[in-house]
């Protein structure tokens, strides 16, 4: 079972720089999701058009 499909809302490509350079691999992963600002639409799985 898969969950919605989202668009979201990214900031800056500049706010990624801290995340690449941490060493840690989980820590890194997890910086890489904070960047996300807000969600701009969600679909349903499957669906080829939303709103």
């Amino acid at each position: 079972m898969t969950g919605p499909d989202e668009t979201i809302l990214l900031e800056d490509a500049a706010d990624f720089d801290g995340c690449l350079a941490e060493a840690d691999p989980l820590a890194r992963f997890r910086c890489m999701q904070e960047p996300v600002t807000t969600t701009l639409s969600e679909c349903a799985p499957r669906v080829d058009a939303c709103g």
